[in-house]
């Protein structure tokens, strides 16, 4: 049988609770080691009747015997699951019960009594808690002033030989046993404590670190569904943003497609002249139309040249029945030589842009039934040298200074039916898609200007 198993079998806990296992340590260390005293005792008495033979040893034995039976079953009694408190409270009430034998016997000055009364307080706090060994020490505190009072009125007198007597080597084993006790009570105590302070600690980082990585993977995932919700709400407002301009968009093919009938009906009344030219125009530019539709609801990216001016007054086009139903009209100014501008780049993406804005001054203007007064949203096109700046422009009710810096976040709209997407994705346009920047100014009084500028030098 190794160290290891008997350390199991006599002093390892069996609680599951931190600080119970190292009260638990302690009291089964003091058994153990009372256990080992006492047979050493006994075996020391034994060697002396042996080389003695003398009768008087034989009731030594018998009460070692005793006492080693006895620490057996209280250690027997700690082996047990949620026995740790009677056995612990036997052992306090053994130290006090022959500390108070002591004093009552020989004095309250003899320091055996004082030193064992220590120990029981000390054990007391270390094996049961603070508040036992503060039960025991008003104990002790009663049991002294119980003695003087007896003395100071003759009820016992104590035998005070012992003082005329000499020191023996008995008195200083006596008092190292004592200080023993003591120091590995402490000693244990304060180890266990160390250990579990140690555990906690580890347990501590442990913990922050798991956190830490918890953290994390929250912050990784939470952007990847954000990523992909923000995707799904483009694809969704893309369809509705499709589904908006659908009318304008038929009503342009609808004007497209009946002067196309206009020129087939002169064609059969052989009215030719320029028909055929008309006629391949509309169909080039219905053709052109619905490629263009069909290539943003596939979110295709496609790098193309092409004139901004040209394209703008077709949107311009696309939305004036939109702005109508608004009472709202929207205008044009360009520079004055009204030369092409040529850009290149992706031109869904440049329409997608134009739109938004557009859509958006005219959204800004609250909606009326009736009225005569046409409210201007105003799209003013520049071109500095090196630079595209395109200006977009409303007289409605403006921005709060508040709001005008969340203008461009995701999900946020200050408009009630808004989806707070489509501002977001003029900016992303224009800064991913385009390589430019985008600024608004805002004004109660004057409206609203969002304005666009635009890099020429990889474009012109």
């Amino acid at each position: 049988m190794n160290t290891r198993s008997i350390y199991q079998a006599l002093i390892a806990p069996r609680s599951a609770d931190p600080n119970t296992q190292n009260q638990e340590i302690v009291l089964n260390w003091l058994l153990v080691a009372s256990l080992g005293l006492t047979l050493a005792a006994f075996v020391s008495t034994v060697a002396d009747y042996i080389s003695l033979q003398a009768d008087y040893l034989l009731d030594r034995l018998f009460i070692l015997c005793g006492v080693f039976v006895f620490f057996g079953l209280l250690l027997l009694l700690s082996r047990q699951r949620q026995q740790r408190i009677v056995p612990s409270l036997i052992l306090v009430a053994i130290f006090f019960i022959a500390a108070s034998l002591i004093i009552f016997r020989w004095d309250i000055s003899n320091p055996f009594g004082v030193l064992l009364f220590s120990v029981a307080i000390v054990i007391a706090g270390i094996l049961l808690s603070a508040r036992f060994s503060l039960y025991t020490a008003l104990l002790t505190i009663l049991a002294l002033s119980v003695y003087m009072w007896g003395k100071t009125h003759g009820i016992w007198s104590p035998n005070l030989s012992w003082i005329r007597q000499p020191s023996r080597a008995a008195d200083v084993a006596s008092f190292s046993a004592i200080y023993a006790v003591l120091a590995l009570t402490t000693w244990l105590f304060n180890r266990q404590m160390e250990t579990a302070l140690s555990r906690a600690n580890r347990s501590e980082r442990a913990l922050k670190r798991q956190k830490d990585l918890l953290e994390i993977k929250v912050e990784q995932r939470t952007r990847e569904l954000q990523a992909a919700q923000l995707e799904q709400v483009q694809q969704f407002y893309r369809l509705a943003e499709l589904g908006r301009l659908s009318t304008a968009l038929f009503h342009d093919l609808a004007n497209h497609v009946m002067s196309v009938s206009i020129d087939i009906e002169g064609l059969q009344k052989r009215q030719q002249s320029d028909m055929l030219a008309r006629i391949k125009e509309n169909i080039h530019h219905i053709d052109g139309v619905v490629r263009r539709v069909r290539r943003q609801i596939g979110g295709k990216n496609e790098i193309e040249r092409f004139n901004v001016i040209e394209e703008i007054r077709e949107v311009i086009s696309m939305l004036t029945y939109f702005g109508d139903r608004r009472r709202v009209s929207i205008e044009l100014r360009e520079l004055p030589s009204r030369k092409p501008i040529p850009f290149r780049g992706d031109l869904t993406r440049f329409r997608q842009l134009v739109i938004n804005l557009l859509s958006n001054a005219i959204e800004a203007y609250p909606a009326v039934r009736s009225g005569r007064k046409q409210r201007p949203v105003i799209i003013s096109v520049s071109r500095p040298p090196g630079t595209l700046i395109i200006e977009v422009a409303d007289c409605g009710e403006g921005i709060r200074p508040a709001m005008k810096a969340k203008v461009f976040e995701p999900f946020y709209s200050t408009k009630d039916t808004g989806t707070g997407i489509g501002l977001f994705i003029v900016k992303k346009i224009v800064e991913e898609d385009l390589g430019g920047t985008i600024s608004v100014t805002s004004d109660k009084r004057t409206g609203t200007t969002f304005t666009v500028t635009l890099p020429l030098k990889h474009h012109g």
